[in-house]
């Protein structure tokens, strides 16, 4: 990382999630929120800040996350996802099969966990 930010995309429809990822990030000082989307559409529009990560919240109303991870991969494949719900697993449309995807239940998203993914991503490109 050598001190450089990671630029995270942050996709929810709800706007309280997207404020407390900023906030994680903001306190983090390695993450910076470069755009907030509450669609897939959104997102994919959003890409065009050039983020480093993708936060993306699998209950999304329209085209879920799940969806929304995989068009997100397609355009840019190399772009690490983290997906996110509050949700159990075993409720949720079952998680792409992709390397650079990865599912993580909010209530355990932190800085940490944002970081690890990105390193990882980085080391093992998918």
């Amino acid at each position: 990382m050598g001190g450089d930010l990671i630029k995270v995309l942050v996709v929810d429809d709800h706007a309280p999630f997207r404020a407390a990822v900023g906030v994680l990030c903001m306190a983090d000082g390695g993450l910076a929120v470069v755009a907030e989307a509450a669609s897939v559409a959104e997102a994919l529009e959003a890409l065009s800040a050039d983020p480093d990560l993708v936060v993306l919240d699998v209950n999304l109303g329209g085209v879920d996350g799940v969806e929304g991870a995989r068009q997100v991969r397609a355009l840019r494949p190399g772009l690490p996802v983290v997906l996110c719900s509050t949700a159990a697993p075993s409720e949720l449309p079952p998680i792409p099969d992709d390397p650079g995807v990865t599912f993580v239940p909010k209530q355990n998203l932190d800085a940490h966990v944002l970081h690890e993914w990105f390193d990882r991503c980085r080391q093992h490109p998918g």
